[in-house]
């Protein structure tokens, strides 16, 4: 019988984007037989089922897709109200996360930056960083 996990950072299809993010480094898999990018972490590729996959660095950078604002208390770690959206990352996944500062629109350009919290590694999050179709940097 083998040992339960006693967290999630002791999960070994996780550890190495765990790893990363005490470094502040955003990394998802790709897939070395398509060249396909994924994330959530995974033993296998979801689109040609190789397990022939790797972390690499993500560029950290995306594009809202979608968003919603929590306005109700879920977690001591996030004070309502703030917004979690699905970012679509420019490798080609979507990531959920949440967006600094609640000031993001869907379509606005993202960058990756980090949530810190005790005990734990730091969580990846996103801050915009231009409005679509302005001049905004």
């Amino acid at each position: 019988m083998t040992e339960p996990v006693k967290n999630a950072f002791d999960d070994a299809i996780t550890a190495p984007f765990w790893d990363a993010a005490t470094r502040r480094e955003l990394v998802i898999q790709k897939c070395e037989s398509c060249g396909k990018y994924q994330f959530y972490p995974r033993p296998f590729c979801l689109q040609c089922e190789s397990d022939n996959i790797r972390w690499v660095k993500a560029s950290g950078t995306g594009t809202i897709y979608s968003t919603t604002v929590v306005r109700i208390e879920i977690s001591t770690e996030l004070q309502p109200p703030y917004m979690v959206a699905i970012v679509e990352l420019d490798e080609g996944p979507r990531m959920l996360s949440t967006i600094k500062g609640n000031d993001g629109r869907i379509g606005d350009r993202v960058q990756v930056d980090w949530r810190e919290r005790a005990g734990a590694p730091p969580v990846p999050e996103f801050r915009a960083v231009r409005k679509l179709g302005t001049a905004e940097s």
